[in-house]
C-alpha cells in the first residue's frame, strides 16, 4: 500500500529539478555497475541460526561465514574458520550472553565455540561430550543451562544427553530417553520451562519434552519433515515447526501449545527443506530463513502464515538455463537448467523486475531441461525450442507472460540442444544455427520461424558445426551475429559471422576476443554495439573454467570493455533489458550458487552510496536500501525501507541537497526541506516505497538526497519515531 502527499511526487520532484544544477561528470563509454543484492537474507539457507539477546540481533553460521540481522536486512558480519565446519550445533546461552557452537563434521568435533560478535573463541572445560556430528543442543532458561542432545559419530547414532553450565559439561541420566537420532530440532518451551525436540531419524517422525529429569513422548504430531526449523514464539506461547517434506514442495508449519500439535498452516510458500530460524525478542517474531525458489528468503510468523520479509529474489546458477526479453511484461524470462545430479533438470520459469528475479508459477510449463534456446517473436512473446533431459527435444513453445502453450508447426528442427537461437527484428523472423543433435555430432544448420512455423534455410557458406555458439541481432546494421562456440569435444572458436537472411558472411579481424563457448551475446542500441561476455572453455585437466572478459562490437572493430568487470561464470547468462536500456549478466561461481547481477550500460554513471547513521526505533534504526538502478526511463526504480514497526506509517523523503542537521537525541536529519513518499510497512516492519525515475535524458548526472521515517512510539526521534541514514542517489 503507498500513497503520496499531495504536494508532490518522486517523478514530479525529478522533472522540475532545474536543469542548471550541476551534473555528475558523464560517462564517455559503456561500463559495468552491479546491481544492488537483495538486502533481506544471507546467501545460503543451510546452516544454522540463533538470536543473540544482548546485542539484538539473528546470527546465522554456515561453516566460516557468519551473517547477522537487526530486524530483516541481512549483512555478512565475518568470514572466519571453527573447528566444526557444518554440522554441529548452534544456540544463544543467556547466562554468558554469548552464542555457543558445539560440535561438526570437521574430523567429528566436540569443541566448544562461543561467537562474540567478531570472532570465535574456544571454551576449555574439564569435561565434555564425546565428537560428533548432526546433534542438537538449546540453551534451557528455566534451569539456566545448555542441553545437548544425540548425534552422528560416523558408525553409530547417539543417545545421550549432556548440560553444558556456562563452566563445564556433565552427563545426565534421564529416567527414559529417545532413541540415538541425528539431524533434529530442539527448543525451549519458556512458558512450561521444557526442551522441546523433533526428530525424523528413519524417516520416522516423533517429538519429545526434557524437564531436567526426563524425556517423554508428546502425542502424535507432525509428520516427516526434513531439516526443519523449530523455534519457540515468546509471544504466542508455542514452539513453530516448519519445513517441507521434500525440496520445493509448499511449506508445512505445526505449532505445540505444551499439550497438542496444530496443523498451523498445511501449505505454505515454497520451499527448500533448508531451513532455519529464532525467535527475535526485540521485534517480537518468529524469523525464518528458508529458499523460496528465488534464492534464501527471509520469512516471519503471524500465528496463521508467513510473511515474506525481502523485496525480491535471486537467481540460481545453473548450466544450460535459457533466457529472453518479454517486452509486454518488460521482463526477462529464464527457464530451466542442469541440475548437476544424476542427470536432473528443472522445469522453473523466472523473471527479472526491479532489480531483481521472481520464481513464477505458470499453469502450464515445458518438461524439464537444460540447454535449451530462447528468444523473442515480433509480438513480443517469447518462444522456446528443443533442450535436453533424459532425451534431446524438439518441440516449440510460446511463452505469453502468463503461461506456456506447447506449438505445433508442420515442421521443426531436428532434436538438439547448445543451439543458439536471435530475434531478426528486421525481417520479423526468429534464426536459429547449429547445437548438437541426440547421438552427439554438432550440426550446422540454418533454421527461422515466421511465427507459425520453422524452416531451414540452405546456404552455400555458413560457420562450422558447433554447440554452444553466441547470438544476437544488430539493430542498427540489420543483421545477426553469431561468436565463437565449442565444447570439451569440438574445438573452441573465436569466429565472427554475420546472416542478412540469405547469406552468411565471415567477418576476420585481427583483433579479436579469445575463442571460448557459452558466451553471452547482447546488443545496446544506445551504444550502437554488440556486448560479448563471458563464456568457458575447457581445462586440460577436465573442467570448464569461465573466460574474464567482455567485448564491443561496432561493426568494424572488436574493443575490450575495462574498467569494473562482472562476476564471470561458465553459467552466467544475459539479456538486454530494454526498458532499463542494459545488459543484465547475471552470474553465480557454481551450480546452487546464487548468481550476482550486474548490468552494462551506456553513459551510466548510476550509484547510490549510503551516508550517515540512522537513528533507533524499537528495534534499532530502521534501514533503507536501493532496489535496481537509478537510471532515467527506469520505472522500477524503488527504495526497500526495514526494520520498522509492523503495519506503521513510513516516509522517504527527497532533496537535492543535504546538510547534517542534530534534530536531538542522537538523531540527525540528512535531507533540510524533503519531498515526501509515503508507504505503510507489512507485518514484518518492511515496505516497498516505489521510486519510477521519467525517461528524461536531462536528468543524466543528478544527484539526490533520501533518508527514511518511520513511525515508531518508542523512537529516538522526540518519542515518535526513527530515523535511517541516508543515501546519496547518482541518476544516469
Amino acid at each position: 500500500m503507498r500513497s503520496c502527499l499531495p504536494f508532490a511526487t518522486p517523478a514530479l520532484l525529478l522533472a522540475l529539478i532545474p536543469l542548471a544544477l550541476a551534473p555528475e561528470a558523464s560517462a564517455q563509454q559503456g561500463a559495468w555497475s552491479r546491481v544492488p543484492a537483495d538486502p533481506g537474507s544471507p546467501r545460503w539457507t543451510q546452516g544454522l541460526m540463533t538470536f543473540d539477546r544482548t546485542r539484538g540481533c539473528c546470527v546465522a553460521v554456515n561453516g566460516s561465514d557468519v551473517w547477522e540481522s537487526a530486524g530483516t536486512t541481512w549483512h555478512l558480519a565475518a568470514s572466519v574458520p571453527n573447528t566444526g565446519g557444518l554440522g554441529g550445533a548452534f544456540t544463544y546461552d543467556w547466562g554468558r550472553q554469548r552464542a555457543l557452537w558445539f560440535g561438526g563434521f570437521f574430523f567429528y568435533s566436540n569443541t566448544l565455540l562461543e561467537w562474540d560478535g567478531t570472532s570465535y573463541r574456544t571454551i576449555t572445560t574439564a569435561h565434555a561430550p564425546p565428537p560428533r556430528a548432526d546433534t542438537a543442543m538449546v540453551y534451557d532458561a528455566a534451569r539456566a543451562r545448555t542441553v545437548l542432545f544425540g548425534g552422528w559419530t560416523g558408525p553409530t547414532y547417539l543417545a545421550d544427553t549432556w548440560e553444558f553450565d556456562g563452566v563445564d559439561w556433565q552427563q545426565v541420566f534421564p529416567l527414559a530417553s529417545p532413541p540415538g537420532m541425528s539431524r533434529h530440532r530442539m527448543a525451549c518451551d519458556l512458558a512450561r520451562g521444557e526442551v522441546v525436540l523433533y526428530s525424523n531419524h528413519n524417516q520416522q517422525a516423533s517429538a519429545w519434552l526434557y524437564n531436567g529429569t526426563t524425556w517423554r513422548q508428546t502425542p502424535p504430531g507432525p509428520p516427516t519433515m526434513i531439516y526443519p526449523a523449530m523455534v519457540y514464539d515468546e509471544a504466542r506461547a508455542r514452539t513453530v515447526l516448519a519445513s517441507s517434506a521434500a525440496n520445493n514442495l509448499p511449506m508445512s508449519t505445526w505449532e505445540w501449545d505444551g499439550t497438542t500439535w496444530t496443523h498451523a498452516q498445511p501449505a505454505g510458500p515454497f520451499a527448500s527443506f533448508s531451513t532455519n530460524g529464532a525467535y527475535d525478542s526485540i521485534r517480537n517474531a518468529v524469523v525464518l530463513v528458508a529458499s523460496d525458489g528465488a534464492g534464501p528468503t527471509t520469512l516471519t510468523w503471524d500465528g496463521s502464515q508467513w510473511q515474506r520479509a525481502t523485496p525480491f529474489g535471486r537467481l540460481w546458477s545453473l548450466a544450460g538455463t535459457a533466457a529472453a526479453y518479454h517486452a509486454p511484461s518488460r521482463a526477462t524470462i529464464t527457464f530451466g537448467g542442469d541440475l548437476n545430479t544424476f542427470g536432473l533438470y528443472t522445469n522453473e520459469c523466472f523473471q527479472y523486475r526491479r532489480g531483481g528475479w521472481q520464481l513464477l508459477s505458470p499453469a502450464t510449463t515445458p518438461s524439464a531441461r537444460g540447454y535449451a534456446a530462447m528468444a523473442a517473436e515480433p509480438s513480443g512473446d517469447v518462444l522456446l525450442m528443443g533442450g535436453r533431459n533424459l532425451n534431446t527435444l524438439s518441440d516449440t513453445w510460446r511463452w505469453n507472460g502468463t503461461t506456456w502453450t506447447q506449438l505445433a508447426p508442420a515442421n521443426s528442427p531436428t532434436p538438439r540442444s547448445h543451439h543458439a537461437m536471435a530475434t531478426d527484428a528486421g525481417r520479423s523472423r526468429i534464426v536459429l544455427f547449429g547445437g548438437q543433435n541426440a547421438a552427439g555430432p554438432p550440426l550446422a544448420e540454418t533454421w527461422e520461424w515466421d511465427g507459425a512455423n520453422w524452416s531451414q534455410r540452405t546456404t552455400t557458406n555458413a560457420p562450422s558445426p558447433r554447440p554452444n555458439a553466441a547470438m544476437t541481432y544488430d539493430t542498427v546494421r540489420g543483421h545477426t551475429l553469431l561468436f565463437g562456440g565449442g565444447s570439451s569435444t569440438i574445438p573452441f572458436t573465436d569466429d565472427l559471422w554475420q546472416w542478412d537472411g540469405n547469406t552468411w558472411t565471415s567477418l576476420a579481424t585481427a583483433t579479436r576476443p579469445a575463442a571460448r563457448g557459452g558466451g553471452q551475446f547482447t546488443f545496446d542500441p544506445n551504444g550502437g554495439v554488440a556486448v560479448l561476455t563471458g563464456g568457458f572453455v575447457y581445462h586440460i585437466l577436465g573442467a570448464y573454467v569461465a573466460v574474464t572478459d567482455s567485448w564491443t562490437w561496432d561493426g568494424t572493430t572488436w574493443t575490450p570493455i575495462t574498467g569494473t568487470a562482472p562476476g564471470f561464470s561458465t553459467y552466467g547468462l544475459a539479456i538486454y533489458h530494454e526498458e532499463l536500456a542494459a545488459t543484465i549478466y547475471s552470474a553465480g561461481s557454481s551450480t546452487f550458487t546464487l548468481g550476482e547481477d550486474f548490468e552494462f550500460a551506456f553513459g551510466s554513471i548510476a550509484a547510490v552510496t549510503p551516508f550517515g547513521s540512522g537513528c533507533p526505533g524499537a528495534g534499532g534504526p530502521p534501514e533503507i536500501t536501493a532496489v535496481s538502478v537509478p537510471r532515467a526511463g527506469n520505472s522500477q526504480f524503488a527504495f526497500w525501507l526495514a526494520n520498522a514497526p509492523a503495519s506503521s506509517f513510513a516516509f522517504v523523503g527527497f532533496d537535492w541537497t543535504t546538510a547534517t542537521i542534530p534534530v536531538g537525541n542522537g538523531c540527525t536529519a540528512f535531507v533540510p526541506a524533503p519531498v515526501f513518499s509515503t508507504a505503510v510497512t507489512n507485518a514484518a516492519g518492511s515496505t516497498l516505497v516505489p521510486f519510477p525515475i521519467p525517461p528524461n535524458p536531462t536528468l543524466h548526472g543528478l544527484v539526490l538526497f533520501g533518508q527514511g521515517l518511520t513511525l515508531d512510539p518508542v523512537g529516538a526521534l522526540f518519542g515518535i519515531g526513527a530515523l535511517t541514514g541516508g543515501l546519496r542517489i547518482v541518476l544516469s
